[in-house]
C-alpha cells in the first residue's frame, strides 16, 4: 500500500505530457472524434500537448456527438484529450473540489499524436469505453489501456477499504500486503506489454510513472531493457536509466552512503557515527500523517532491541515554512518519539533525498552493523519480522 501511505508531490498535467524526443518528420495529424451519451449542454472537448517546449491546447465545441482536431508537431508525442462540461478552462475544472457547488464533469484521455487519421471515440459517461486508434502509437496503446484501467480499480478498492479500516493496524497490515501484492502483479503485466510493444511511447511513459526504480530496482531494469533501442537512448529513456542507476547506490547489498545533519540541538549527526549497530534509517515529516500512523511500530520496535544495538535515526522532510522547525519538534513530542532526530529543514531538497532517491515518505532503509543495507521500506508486522529474525540470530 506504498501509494496508501505515502504522501507524493504529483504534477497531474507534467505525467500526462512525457514526450520522447527523436528524430522524425514533420508530423501532420487529424482526430476524428465522436462522443456517445452526450448530454443535451454545452461540451467541450480540449487537446493538450507540448510543441517545442511550449504547453499548448486547442479546444472545440461536441456538435452532434462529433469533434475534430488537425494540426501538425515535429514528432510522436503522448498528449490527451479533456472533455469538460459548458464554457470551463482545464485549470479551472480540476481547482474545484466535487462538493464545490460549481464543480463541472471532467474526463480526461491520454493519447498520441503522430502523423495520419486518429480516430478518438469516447463516452461521456463511462471513460473506461475510450477507444482510440488509427495510427501505431495509439493501436499499441490500445493493450495498455486495459491493464491500466483494471489497476486504478484495484487500487481505488484498496484506498477506500483502507479508509473505512479506521486505523485498524491488522486490517491496515493485510490492505499493505495485498497492495504491495498488487503493485507487483502491476508491474509484471506492464512489463510484459512492454516487452511486446518495445516502440510503443505508451510503454515509456507507464514504465516511468509506474515502475520506480527506487522501490522496484530488477523490474525497473529488466522492462526498461526490452524497451527499443531508440526509446532507451532517448531523453526520456536515460533520465529513466538515470533514475536507475542512482537506485543501484542505496539497493540492498550496498553500502549506505555516509552523510551528515543537524540535530534537534543543532549538533551535527553522521550515518557514521552509528557504524556498529542496525540502524533504521527512517524519512518522515510531520505533515506526513501515514509517516506518524507508523510511529506507534516503531516505538514499539525501538523499545524491544534498542539495547541490543539497534538505533532508529530519522530523518526529518520538514521545510518550506516558517513554523517547520517548530512543526517538527512538536510531531516529536507529541509522538514520544525518544530515538535520534535530524534535519536540515530543507524539505526534499537535500543531498540525502537526492543520493537516497527518496521521492516518496514514509520510506526507511535498514543497515546492518558494517554498514551494508540489509532491507528497504518495511513496515508494520514486516519490520518486526524482519528485527525478531536479525536479533535471534544474533543472539
Amino acid at each position: 500500500m506504498k501509494s496508501i501511505i505515502k504522501m507524493k508531490k504529483v504534477l497531474l498535467l507534467l505525467n500526462c505530457l512525457l514526450i520522447t524526443i527523436v528524430s522524425w518528420a514533420q508530423q501532420k495529424f487529424t482526430i476524428d472524434g465522436t462522443m456517445k451519451a452526450i448530454p443535451s449542454y454545452k461540451v467541450t472537448v480540449t487537446l493538450y500537448y507540448s510543441e517545442s517546449g511550449k504547453f499548448k491546447s486547442e479546444t472545440c465545441e461536441v456538435v452532434k456527438g462529433k469533434f475534430k482536431f488537425a494540426g501538425e508537431v515535429s514528432k510522436p508525442q503522448s498528449a490527451f484529450l479533456a472533455m469538460i462540461d459548458g464554457d470551463d478552462n482545464l485549470s479551472a475544472a480540476l481547482g474545484r473540489g466535487a462538493n464545490d457547488p460549481n464543480a463541472v464533469k471532467l474526463v480526461q484521455i491520454g493519447m498520441f499524436l503522430e502523423a495520419g487519421q486518429i480516430t478518438a471515440t469516447l463516452d461521456y459517461e463511462r471513460q473506461t469505453e475510450a477507444v482510440i486508434t488509427g495510427t501505431p502509437q495509439n493501436n499499441s496503446f490500445q493493450q495498455f489501456r486495459p491493464v491500466m484501467e483494471k489497476y486504478k480499480r484495484l487500487e481505488a478498492s484498496i484506498y477506500a477499504r483502507n479508509k473505512a479500516a479506521g486505523g485498524d493496524a491488522t486490517k491496515s497490515n493485510a490492505l499493505l500486503a495485498e497492495y504491495n501484492e498488487m503493485l507487483a502483479n502491476r508491474a509484471t503485466e506492464i512489463g510484459e506489454l512492454i516487452k511486446k510493444n518495445p516502440e510503443s511511447l505508451g510503454g515509456i511513459d507507464l514504465l516511468g510513472r509506474w515502475i520506480d526504480p527506487a522501490e522496484n530496482l530488477a523490474g525497473a531494469k529488466k522492462y526498461f531493457a526490452y524497451l527499443s533501442q531508440e526509446h532507451q537512448n532517448s531523453p526520456v529513456g536515460q533520465r529513466y536509466l538515470a533514475r536507475i542507476k542512482r537506485a543501484g547506490v542505496t539497493d540492498i547489498g550496498a553500502m549506505a552512503p555516509d552523510f551528515s545533519m543537524p540535530d534537534t540541538t543543532g549538533k551535527i549527526r553522521k550515518l557514521s557515527d552509528f557504524k556498529g549497530q542496525y540502524v533504521l534509517l527512517d524519512f518522515w515529516a510531520s505533515w506526513c500523517i501515514p509517516c506518524r500512523k507508523e510511529t506507534p511500530n516503531l516505538i514499539s520496535a525501538y523499545q524491544q532491541y534498542k539495547n541490543s544495538k539497534f538505533e532508529i535515526l530519522a530523518v526529518s522532510l520538514d521545510g518550506g515554512r516558517a513554523d517547520s522547525r517548530e512543526k517538527w519538534l512538536e510531531a516529536i513530542r507529541q509522538d514520544k518519539m525518544t530515538w535520534t532526530q535530524i534535519s536540515d529543514l530543507s524539505g526534499f531538497n537535500n543531498n540525502v533525498t537526492s543520493v537516497y532517491s527518496i521521492t516518496a515518505i514514509p520510506m526507511n532503509i535498514l543497515i546492518d552493523p558494517t554498514g551494508k543495507i540489509i532491507g528497504k521500506n518495511m513496515r508494520g508486522q514486516e519490520l518486526q519480522n524482519k528485527l525478531s529474525k536479525l536479533f535471534q540470530t544474533s543472539e
